[in-house]
């Protein structure tokens, strides 16, 4: 399965917005930036088999299980 993610800040919230395959969009947001952090516009998941997630740019771990947590929560 095949998600677009897109991850911004505004103010002080971490603010993510996942498009599936099908054109299905999920917002979710985090109560507070992690200080001194950026996250890009938008990167690409790929998630084609249960407990493998692929990401099209190198990040750190903890920011890879973030997003990871929040795209469980789509339960897609």
């Amino acid at each position: 399965m095949h998600f677009q993610l897109s991850v911004f800040y505004q103010g002080g919230l971490f603010l993510y917005s996942i498009t599936s395959e099908d054109k299905q969009t999920f917002q979710f947001q985090l109560k507070s930036a992690p200080p001194d952090k950026e996250a890009p516009q938008q990167f690409n998941v790929l998630h084609p088999e249960k407990n493998v997630w692929q990401f099209d740019q190198e990040f750190d771990e903890n920011f890879k299980e973030n997003v990871i947590r929040v795209m469980k929560r789509t339960k897609l």
